[in-house]
């Protein structure tokens, strides 16, 4: 069949003299005769004897055809579609590798056949407007693949991934189909277009991250004391957990500084960490973090206790008297263990004249 359908397009006796010249009558014979060889499966099964000339041009056109397919697919091509390796996920960026293969038992890889790709959902490109039908040309080994992309927000249970390719194959008209009253009429063999498809279903369940955050408290000269910390994530996009609704918890000192937020869907979030007051300064590493499926990201956030002041301004009210040099020492000491100079005082002298303003610092 690929050998008829090879001689249907590239033989014809055409152009036509009007009448017909005895060459032209010849060689439209010739090619008749050539398929039917073909058809009754042997280059001897049938044979013309007056002329000459129509049996030696069909031997020539027969050879000529043979090992030749039309397109490069034939009635016996197949199509098989397959995914080609994992699901790999990305962020927020599900994909999935299809490979088309052409195959034809009687001929080997075929090179060059063009396959259309088609989707019902996602996008044969990762950024930019979604592209839903794609077509490539199979490689030497008769192989041609595509990545399927769509973002995790996206359902894509039901979504067909379709390859096909199209040609002309030859078929013999049943007399009958053409005499309903089954007269004896000679057969016609046509091209007739054909369509070769396969689909393949995306199977793809999403699945859900982890994000693990770890306080650090620097308390540096200062004795700790009990505090409580509030940490949030929020997602970055809708398709991502807590998105516009921050999800927070409480990290007590002293007490466990570690908490994991699980059942995340795959994306960046944000972390924050609520006011601790003007005491602390706040590192959050990394800010923003990628949660993937399967999978847990970590972060830490550490606060650092900063010290104080006290600014002791002294005033003097000398009433009638004239002022003179006067010495007036101040003091501070911390109420309890956890202040400074509890215990031990530190003092300070003011001067008159001299600046009456002292400010007390690291405490």
């Amino acid at each position: 069949w690929c050998e008829i359908g090879y001689i249907l397009t590239n033989y014809s006796p055409r152009p036509y003299s009007s009448p017909p010249t005895e060459a032209q009558k010849n060689e439209a014979a010739a090619i008749q005769l050539a398929i039917w060889k073909y058809v009754e499966n042997g280059r001897d099964s049938v044979t013309a004897t007056d002329p000459t000339a129509v049996e030696s041009r069909a031997l020539v056109i027969y050879d000529a055809a043979n090992g030749e397919c039309l397109s490069g697919i034939s009635g016996d091509s197949q199509l098989e579609l397959k995914p080609d390796g994992a699901l790999n996920v990305t962020g927020s960026l599900v994909s999935q590798n299809f490979t088309a293969t052409v195959s034809e038992p009687a001929i080997g890889p075929l090179q060059g056949i063009e396959l259309k790709f088609e989707t019902t959902n996602g996008s044969f490109n990762s950024t930019g407007p979604p592209l839903t039908s794609k077509t490539l040309s199979t490689n030497a080994s008769d192989k041609a693949s595509v990545t399927l992309y769509w973002n995790v927000s996206q359902s894509p249970f039901g979504a067909k991934i379709t390859v096909s390719t199209e040609g002309e194959w030859p078929v013999i008209l049943n007399p009958t189909e053409l005499r309903p009253d089954n007269r004896e009429i000679q057969r016609l063999i046509i091209l007739e277009p054909f369509k070769l498809s396969e689909e393949d279903q995306v199977a793809w369940q999403q699945q859900l991250g982890g994000l693990k955050v770890t306080k650090t408290v620097d308390w540096g000269n200062v004795t700790p004391f009990n505090s409580t910390f509030e940490i949030c994530i929020e997602g970055t996009t809708s398709a991502q957990s807590y998105y516009g609704s921050p999800s927070c918890h409480n990290f007590t000192y002293p007490g466990s500084l570690t908490y994991t937020w699980t059942g995340l869907k795959p994306g960046s979030y944000n972390i924050t960490e609520t006011d601790a007051g003007t005491h602390w300064t706040v590192d959050v590493e990394p800010e923003k973090v990628t949660v993937a499926s399967n999978e847990t990201a970590s972060a830490n956030v550490t606060n650092t206790y900063g010290p104080g002041g006290l600014k002791v301004t002294k005033s003097i009210e000398w009433g009638n008297v004239t002022p003179f040099n006067s010495t007036f020492e101040i003091c501070i000491a911390g109420t309890t263990s956890a202040q400074s100079y509890y215990g031990s005082p530190s003092c300070h002298n003011f001067t008159y004249p001299g600046s009456l303003t002292y400010t007390w610092t690291g405490l």
